[in-house]
Parts: C-alpha cells; structure tokens; sequence
C-alpha cells in the first residue's frame, strides 16, 4: 500500500506436494511433508512453474502492515497530507 496507515491484508497459504505417488505414499508413511531445499525457491521467477503446489481452502494467513511517510519522497512518491484528505 502506498497510503499512511494501518493495513490489514488476507492471504491464502500453499504448500508444495511431492512430484510421484510414491513419494506421496512415503511421505504419508512416515508422517513428513514435502520441503523445498532451497527457502528462496518461492522468491525466484525461474523453476517456479515446475513447483507442485497445493492450496487448503480455510488457511489464510492475516498480515497487518504499518505504513509510514518518512523518506517517501527520496523514492520518487508524493505524498499528500491527511488534512488534505
């Protein structure tokens, strides 16, 4: 967001599933669940659409963001002020 403020924001969760059933089985077997190797996997463009996922209806996640205006203008924002508004 690039208002001041507080911002609250809801996003779905997913997770990756394993690339064979057999994997699968053993997964379920032994009680783990998939993992990526590599954390910064989910942040790269590339390999991304070879990443099986799967998404769970009811899992949201909330984020609550605190948006503030200092140094907005060094980036290249104008900003207004809520009297303004």
């Amino acid at each position: 967001p690039l208002t001041p403020g507080r911002h609250v924001k809801w996003a779905k969760t997913y997770r990756p599933i394993s690339g064979s059933k057999c994997q699968q089985f053993v997964n379920w077997l032994l009680g783990t669940q998939p993992e990526y190797y590599d954390s910064k996997t989910v942040t790269r463009g590339e390999g991304r659409s070879v990443t099986r996922v799967v998404s769970d209806d009811g899992m949201m996640v909330k984020v609550v963001l605190t948006v503030t205006r200092k140094n907005f203008s060094s980036f290249g924002y104008t900003t207004t002020s809520s009297s303004q508004l």
